[in-house]
C-alpha cells in the first residue's frame, strides 16, 4: 500500500469514528472494500498507538511570579584609594624667625609648673614643683606668684582627740602649750616625750626609756621624768626625777615631795621617798638622806643622794658622799667630820653594836611621825 492509499484509510478511519460516535452505537467496526471482494471483517482497534514524538517542550509556567528583587552581580566599584599623585614639595625653606632667643621669651607666668627653657629656638616646658614635707596630716601646696611651697595643718586628717602640727604631725590635744611635762604627758607624737631644753622652754624630744630614779649616765629618761644631778659634790651621779605641779604627781610615801625647782625653769621635780636607816628606795651608788624643806618650814623629806663613798661608821669624811648609803657625814664636835649610821631613837636595834641612837641639834629631827638621829 502506498503512502497515499495509507493516508486515505486513516482519513476514513477517522470520519468512520466521528460517525460512529454520532449515532450513539457500540459497533465500532467499519468494512471497507477496495476491491470488490469480500475481505472479511477488518475490524480496527480503538485508538492506534501513538507513533507521534514525545513533546519535550517546557511547560507553562503557572507559579506567581517572583518579585524579590534579584541579586546585584554585577562588578562593584573600586573605592580603594588611588595612589598618591601628589607633586614634590617645591616650596621654599622657612626662614621665619625661631619661636624663642632666650627662657624669658618662654615665661608663662605660672610658676608653679617650673621654669621654662629655649632650646634651639623652641620653648620648653619646665618642671612641676613638688611641694612635701613628709608630715602626712598637712595640706601641701604651690602658692602662685611665689611658686613656694605651703603646708598647712589640717586637724581632719588625724584621730579623735589628735591636731595636725605642722612639724610633729598628729598629736595629742594638750590643754598645755606646747606639751604637757608630768605624766601623763601630752602634746607630742609618737615616740617623742615632753623635755626642757638647756633654754628652759619645754620641747618635745626622742623619747627615752629610764624610769624615775635610775641612771641616766647614757639614755635620757621616759616621758614624764627629766635626768638631774643627783649630788651635793662635783662628782656626777645622775638620776632620773620625775616632773610635778603638786605632791600628788609624786607618790604616796611620805618622802614624796613636790619642792624641787628646776635649775634655770619654773618646772618642779619630785624627791624620792627612801628609808634613811636602811637606805630602801635609792638604787646603787646613792644613798637616802633626810632634808628640811626650807628656812620657814620644819617640814621635812627625803631624797636619793650619790655618789656614795665607801665611808662606814666613825670614817671621817668631808660630805655625804664619802659615806656609804644609809650614813650621813655629821660634824661630832671634838672628833671632827664622821661617817655615822641613821637611826631612830627608840629603835635600838638600828645602832647594832655601835653606840646609841643620839639626837640631832637641840630639837631633834622629825620625819614621818618619827624622830631619828645618828649612831655615836
Amino acid at each position: 500500500m502506498t503512502n497515499t492509499t495509507w493516508l486515505l484509510v486513516l482519513v476514513s478511519l477517522v470520519l468512520a469514528l466521528g460517525c460512529a460516535e454520532g449515532n450513539g452505537r457500540g459497533d465500532t467496526s467499519i468494512s471497507t472494500d477496495t476491491s470488490g471482494d469480500d475481505v472479511g471483517d477488518t475490524a480496527l482497534p480503538d485508538a492506534m498507538p501513538d507513533t507521534s514524538m514525545p513533546d519535550t517542550s517546557t511547560p507553562p509556567d503557572t507559579s506567581s511570579p517572583d518579585t524579590a528583587t534579584p541579586p546585584d552581580t554585577s562588578t562593584p566599584p573600586d573605592t580603594s584609594t588611588p595612589p598618591d599623585t601628589l607633586m614634590p614639595d617645591t616650596s621654599m625653606p622657612d626662614t621665619s624667625m625661631p619661636e624663642c632667643t632666650r627662657a624669658a621669651d618662654c615665661d608663662d607666668g605660672v610658676a608653679c609648673n617650673g621654669a621654662e627653657r629655649c632650646v634651639g629656638g623652641s620653648c620648653r616646658a619646665g618642671t612641676d614643683v613638688v611641694c612635701t614635707d613628709r608630715v602626712a596630716c598637712t595640706v601641701d601646696t604651690c602658692t602662685e606668684p611665689s611658686g613656694e611651697c605651703n603646708f598647712a595643718p589640717r586637724d581632719a586628717s588625724c584621730a579623735a582627740g589628735e591636731t595636725c602640727d605642722a612639724i610633729m604631725g598628729c598629736i595629742s590635744s594638750c590643754s598645755e602649750d606646747p606639751c604637757r611635762l608630768v605624766s601623763p604627758q601630752c602634746g607630742c607624737p609618737a615616740g617623742e616625750g615632753c623635755y626642757v631644753a638647756t633654754t628652759g622652754a619645754r620641747i618635745c624630744a626622742a623619747a627615752g626609756t629610764v624610769a624615775v630614779g635610775g641612771d641616766c649616765s647614757s639614755v635620757n629618761c621616759a616621758p614624764g621624768a627629766v635626768c638631774i644631778e643627783a649630788g651635793t659634790t662635783a662628782s656626777p651621779a645622775p638620776a632620773c626625777k620625775a616632773f610635778c605641779n603638786t605632791d600628788l604627781d609624786c607618790g604616796v610615801g611620805p618622802g614624796d615631795r613636790c619642792l624641787v625647782m628646776l635649775t634655770g625653769s619654773s618646772e618642779n621635780i619630785c624627791t624620792t621617798n627612801c628609808v634613811p636607816e636602811t637606805n630602801a628606795g635609792c638604787r646603787a651608788n646613792t644613798g637616802c638622806q633626810i632634808f628640811t624643806e626650807s628656812a620657814t618650814s620644819s617640814a621635812t623629806l627625803t631624797d636619793c643622794i650619790g655618789p656614795t663613798g665607801a665611808g662606814g661608821q666613825g670614817a671621817t669624811c668631808t660630805d655625804d658622799s664619802s659615806c656609804r648609803g644609809g650614813f650621813s657625814c655629821i660634824d661630832t664636835g671634838t672628833m671632827g667630820m664622821r661617817c655615822l649610821k641613821w637611826c631612830r631613837m627608840t629603835v635600838t636595834s638600828d645602832c647594832a653594836g655601835t653606840p646609841v641612837c643620839n639626837r640631832l641639834g637641840a630639837t631633834g629631827l622629825m620625819y614621818n611621825g618619827r624622830e631619828y638621829g645618828v649612831c655615836f
